[in-house]
């Protein structure tokens, strides 16, 4: 019976430490799949240089989607979007 008890805590803190772990990964890959705004600066070959650095959480290796603006949203029915409503 003392085994069982032993073996129910131990699983319990298992459980407990893993749910810890995995809320931390979480909040770690939210916080490195977040979205920032820059600038390309200009072209270099292959490669761009943008104004964005490690203040802003941009590190060697990253990833980033270029993306540009594109036409004003015009809702067929009520018409377009005021500056405010426009997505970010």
């Amino acid at each position: 019976m003392k085994c069982r008890f032993i073996a129910l805590v131990v699983t319990i803190a298992l459980i407990l430490v893993s749910f810890s772990a995995s809320a931390a990964l979480i909040d770690a890959v939210q916080k490195d799949f977040a979205a920032v705004n820059g600038c390309v600066v200009m072209p270099t070959g292959n490669e761009y240089i943008i104004d964005l650095d490690a203040a802003q959480g941009v590190t060697a290796g990253d990833l980033l989607a270029v993306v540009e603006q594109g036409d004003a949203i015009v809702h067929p029915l009520t018409g377009p979007w005021s500056a405010a409503q426009q997505p970010q």
